[in-house]
């Protein structure tokens, strides 16, 4: 193995958090840390008792604690937790020590995807940057020091790759990682003006060859400055900068060499390894995936661990299937663009170690945009082979760096229902569909007897899909008038307390809202013979107990058939049921509705509901005579 000496800049992730990334990384080398931003940030770093061989330098004594060491080393690899701390694999060195005058910078995401489709300027928030940190030769690093002293960000592999252009030296482009750990700040709209500004130093040292290579880089130096001033980039002066970097990017690659270094073959085999599962999500996601959950309990795997929310853990606590079910705060199931993303993968990792033990394999059933610090988490526990899928075609310009965590990134059929999605990924690694293609609740009994009741379920994730608690009252006053000896039960989360009580008082309806954990909820819905409600946890819960459903959407029948909130995408699942939706959306929600507040929902009347209940309940119980 190359002997290599690992400088790392850090100044957004916590001590703890990149020890246990260097503990996943080779123990033959030596890790050397500037920590730089804030004086407590700093201080920390000092203060840490790190357990891997890690020493903290001061950025002031770097320069010459470097060019005195350096001889000891092949390699020096110099990466910063603004962009991407990338791994590099012993292939890609041994091919660089066989290159003369040639240092290597990682170039991410460049075999995977037509970056033409996902890097255009009106539709990405960060340019085409992906050169993550750089490997240089020992006998080279004195040409290139100065940069890694003064500039060791995201833009550092950039300046080396600059320089090495400069002095008629070559630039190997590294495409295949061991590992990679994104900035889980990456989408954070204070991050990326960042990261604009930082670039400010590479225009300065290079401007008069970027003018003959591209054209005067003056101008964006002067946004920079204003941005200094202002705090913010106007949309124009985004694109400028933007498009300028995708540029000086593309150029640099074209005058770089390659490495045809390919990935090597992920086994999918689960048999007699440690298996976990991340789905940290909605109740709803979570339980749409159960058919999923059910194979890989069954697959022959040596233990099968979950981790979920804690909204979760009255579903799964008695069963004693897993190995363990690791419970997350329900809160950081949505940290994907939140400026703490941070600070909940600092939360999380601490958590998990604790009650994660050393796994073969991490299994992601996810697709769409990653809301959770799950893959991260991945990376820093070591588990060597990560599978999941690789985010939808709307979403790749968010999902690039997540999807560079994977060992094995999948790409699913598009346009079918979640559930269809997930027995898909059971075929990848070779479990029958067929077995498992219903969803299950443990401890919940599909065939349990059935009370004249109604189960009205008013919650959902957002109140956009909330139909308004007046019309529900309506609703189950008409619907008494049908069935008067029937139970109508309302079922929901302390976020609907409110609408629960005005329904109780205008209904003779049994208000059970905040009162009953996920678990008991799904047993009354179990016992009953129709749920009504909103697209929501509790809706798809029916649908594990084989109660029929109700579907009130918000989604506009005329929008996007394969949007999120589509009845086709995300509606019950394996059990008879009606969505109702608007025909049309309300002004500017053609494709979907796109209101935080009841908005489209609202355009559907409780005599249409009425006049679709009717003759499918009907229907139901003519069958089950």
């Amino acid at each position: 193995m190359n002997s290599c000496l690992v400088i790392l800049n850090c100044s957004y992730n916590q001590p703890h958090v990149i020890e246990q990334l260097l503990s996943t990384w080779p123990y033959e080398w030596d890790y050397w840390i500037t920590p730089t931003g804030e004086e407590d940030y700093i201080t920390d770093f000092f203060c840490h008792e790190f357990k891997v061989g890690c020493k903290v330098c001061y950025i002031e004594n770097l320069r010459n604690e470097l060019l005195i060491a350096a001889d000891s080393y092949d390699f020096i690899v110099v990466s910063s937790d603004d962009g991407a701390i990338v791994l590099p694999q012993e292939c890609e060195l041994e091919a660089l020590t066989d290159m003369p005058s040639t240092i290597g910078v990682f170039h991410l995401g460049s075999m995977r995807y037509d970056k033409r489709k996902l890097y255009s300027i009106e539709d990405y928030d960060t340019p085409d940057n992906y050169l993550s940190g750089a490997v240089i030769p020992r006998q080279l690093i004195h040409f290139y020091v100065e940069y890694i002293v003064a500039s060791n960000n995201r833009w550092l592999a950039h300046l080396v790759a600059l320089q090495a252009i400069k002095n008629s030296m070559r630039t190997y482009i590294m495409r295949q990682q061991k590992s990679v750990f994104p900035n889980p700040w990456q989408i954070s709209g204070i991050h990326v003006s960042k990261n604009r500004t930082l670039v400010a130093y590479l225009f300065e040292k290079f401007g008069g060859m970027l003018s003959k290579m591209i054209s005067d880089p003056q101008p964006l130096l002067n946004s920079i400055m204003d941005c200094n001033v202002s705090g913010n980039f106007s949309q124009e002066q985004k694109n400028e900068i933007d498009n300028y970097l995708s540029i000086m990017t593309s150029v640099i690659l074209n005058l770089g060499h390659f490495s045809q270094a390919l990935s090597e073959p992920v086994m999918r085999d689960l048999r007699g390894k440690n298996v976990v599962i991340f789905k940290v999500e909605c109740i709803g996601d979570v339980i749409t995936t159960t058919p999923f959950f059910e194979a890989v309990l069954s697959s022959g795997a040596k233990n099968v661990f979950l981790v979920t929310t804690e909204a979760m853990r009255s579903i799964f606590e008695h069963d004693d299937r897993y190995a363990a079910v690791i419970y997350l705060p329900t809160k950081h199931k949505r940290s994907r663009f939140n400026h703490e993303h941070g600070q909940v993968l600092a939360e999380d990792l601490s958590r998990i170690k604790n009650y994660l033990p050393k796994c073969d394999v991490a299994l992601f059933p996810r697709y769409c945009i990653d809301t959770n610090v799950s893959r991260f988490l991945a990376v820093l526990l070591n588990i060597p082979i990560r599978i999941g899928f690789q985010s939808e075609p709307l979403c790749h310009r968010y999902n690039l760096l997540y999807d560079q965590m994977l060992t094995d990134c999948l790409s699913p059929p598009f346009e079918v229902h979640e559930t269809a999605r997930m027995l898909w990924f059971m075929e990848q690694l070779g479990l029958k569909s067929k077995k498992y293609s219903c969803l299950k609740l443990p401890l919940v009994a599909q065939d349990a007897s059935r009370h004249q009741r109604f189960v009205i379920g008013l919650g959902a994730a957002s109140p956009d899909r909330r139909w308004p608690k007046e019309c529900y009252s309506n609703l189950i006053n008409e619907l008494r008038y049908y069935y008067p000896m029937y139970e109508f039960v309302l079922l929901g989360g302390i976020d609907v307390i409110d609408d629960a009580v005005y329904i109780e008082m205008t209904t003779k309806a049994i208000n059970m809202v905040g009162n009953l954990s996920l678990h008991a909820s799904a047993k009354v819905i179990a016992e009953s013979e129709l749920y009504i409600g909103n697209d929501s946890g509790l809706m798809h819960m029916a649908a594990a107990a084989k109660t029929p459903v109700v579907e009130i959407s918000k989604h506009p029948a005329s929008g996007y058939i394969w949007h999120a909130n589509s009845p086709k995408r995300f509606g019950p699942w394996g059990v008879p049921f009606i969505s109702i939706q608007p025909t049309h959306g309300l002004d500017g929600c053609s494709d979907c509705c796109q209101a935080n507040d009841v908005h489209c929902i609202s355009l559907i009347s409780v005599d249409s509901v009425i006049r679709k209940i009717l003759p499918f309940y009907e229907l139901l119980r003519s069958n089950n005579q």
